[in-house]
């Protein structure tokens, strides 16, 4: 059972705001106050004049982003904690995983209403919301992409500008980073180019090499070619290649 608390409902449309009061209702009889809001500039009204323990906050809406609400709203203000309630892709759940941010997946029903509100309800803390949102926002934006590396041992969420580079054997990839030194996973290259985002700085340089080209430090056009990485590693870049990374590279 959690306490009390006093709920804004943040959703352009306005069957969206009845059943989610509905199901709010029929779960916490005991709910001090529920408001609802059409838009975020209403959202910052009702939270500038009413103590606000939780928002449920429709991401996609005219004007402004859910994601927009606590840029526009001053910082003495943020004192709530916040679900959001989205009918996004499965990329986007992902980045909400990933950066820790609290979700309900449209159409909402009474046990994931319950599990989500009890679970902001535990922890209840705000002090790194504004941040964790800035995360989700990079994500959600394609400027800070993470992929999900499978282990033995359970899944590691990496961010893509910190790989180096991927030196492939058969059905087994070797993945270079910056931070936490060399991951092997029981996957072919491929498995990574397919986890790609459409815009990125990877580049195959070879059957058996895939490099982020943030991360080369010396390209070497004598012997054949070669490539000298971050990490200090050389990389081997293929006859056909060579003028397409030229071209990438500018030289």
């Amino acid at each position: 059972m959690i306490k009390p608390l006093n709920v804004l409902i943040v959703d352009d449309e306005e069957k969206a705001q009845v059943l989610l009061k509905i199901l709010l209702q029929d779960i916490y009889p005991d709910t001090h106050q529920i408001y609802l809001a059409g838009s975020v500039t209403d959202a910052i009204k009702i939270i500038k004049s009413n103590p606000i323990d939780l928002t449920l906050l429709d991401i996609e809406m005219p004007e402004h982003s859910g994601l927009d609400l606590l840029n526009l709203l001053p910082k003495a203000y943020h004192n709530f904690d916040i679900i959001f309630t989205t009918a996004y892709s499965e990329y986007a759940i992902q980045a909400f995983k990933i950066n820790a941010i609290d979700y309900l997946l449209k159409p909402i029903n009474h046990e994931a209403l319950e599990n989500a509100v009890n679970k902001v309800s535990e922890k209840r803390s705000t002090i790194d919301i504004q941040m964790r949102i800035q995360r989700l926002e990079s994500f959600m934006s394609g400027n800070n992409h993470k992929i999900s590396i499978p282990l033995a041992e359970g899944n590691f969420f990496l961010n893509l500008n910190e790989i180096i580079y991927c030196h492939a054997d058969r059905m087994y990839t070797e993945i270079f980073t910056v931070c936490d030194g060399k991951f092997l996973i029981s996957r072919p290259l491929k498995y990574i180019l397919d986890l790609l985002p459409e815009k990125h700085s990877f580049f195959r340089s070879h059957r058996s090499y895939l490099i982020n080209t943030s991360h080369i430090k010396m390209y070497n056009k004598a012997d054949g070619g070669s490539i000298k990485m971050s990490n200090g590693d050389i990389v081997s870049i293929s006859r056909d290649n060579k003028s397409e990374l030229a071209k990438r590279l500018g030289v």
